[in-house]
């Protein structure tokens, strides 16, 4: 009897038990939906702080490099334009359009030993030459600029501004003529030449003593 009473309660009741059961369950579920929630909102944030924060420091960097790079090159035994322009760490097309630029223009087209070649490269973005320089002689460069971001150059010859200096040197002959002079930091190739100038007029072994003196006057 006692049985059936209880169950009849329980049976009574149930609705009410599940309804407890229920709202339970849902503040139970949106308890840990919410957690979840918060903590990949907290995980987003922080991962977009760290693209921020690398991004920042990617332009911070940037900016602390020099944009412009300067390169002078002389010009050794066997060089060729090609292998000079692939020595330069810059793109494939830039590579190409030096050695177009340079093929059209004559006075250049032979290189020679120990002649200067001068770039300027801006390493910002997209690497390219903004300008170059080929050697002609002692006393003239070809320039080539580019135009704006134009994919060609264009070219000029530039006269160097050369001043001849006179260099004045006096001493003594200690051992020889020779080496007293190269003493005084006068280079080789000056004092053969002044052998060469004076030899008509002086005998070098025989007019020329120690503790003598010697003027020597060179630009």
């Amino acid at each position: 009897m006692n049985k059936k009473k209880i169950f009849k309660k329980i049976v009574k009741y149930s609705y009410l038990i599940w309804l407890i059961f229920l709202i339970f369950f849902t503040v139970f579920v949106t308890y840990f939906y919410d957690l979840n929630k918060k903590n990949q909102i907290n995980y987003l944030n922080k991962s977009l702080k760290n693209i921020y924060l690398n991004n920042s420091l990617k332009k911070i960097t940037s900016e602390l490099k020099p944009r412009y790079i300067f390169i002078e090159y002389k010009v050794k035994e066997g060089d060729t334009y090609e292998n000079i322009i692939n020595d330069l760490d810059i793109p494939k097309t830039e590579r190409k359009l030096f050695l177009k630029s340079v093929a059209k223009n004559k006075n250049i087209k032979i290189l020679k030993l120990n002649q200067k070649i001068s770039f300027k490269i801006d390493k910002r973005s997209n690497t390219k030459i903004i300008n170059f320089s080929v050697e002609i002689d002692k006393k003239k460069n070809i320039f080539f600029e580019r135009i704006d971001d134009e994919k060609k150059f264009i070219s000029k010859i530039i006269e160097k501004d050369l001043k001849k200096s006179i260099t004045y040197k006096e001493g003594s002959i200690t051992t020889s003529l020779y080496s007293s002079a190269l003493k005084l930091g006068i280079k080789p190739n000056t004092i053969v030449e002044f052998a060469k100038l004076n030899g008509f007029q002086e005998d070098f072994q025989r007019d020329i003593w120690k503790n003598d003196s010697f003027q020597i006057i060179y630009e």
